[in-house]
């Protein structure tokens, strides 16, 4: 994690919200963002084209 542990809790209690289907969801979905942008740093993910 970026804030070397500084942020767990917010973490752990954000996370608690959801189900662990939710969360692989959002971390697959992320990992299709970060994809996307490192093949093209400039694409812009959410335009409307």
């Amino acid at each position: 994690m970026c804030s070397s542990g500084q942020r767990e809790d917010e973490y752990r209690r954000t996370a608690a919200k959801f189900t662990p289907e939710e969360l692989n969801g959002l971390c697959k979905a992320f990992g299709n963002l970060m994809h996307l942008k490192l093949a093209d740093p400039f694409l812009d993910l959410f335009s409307e084209t």
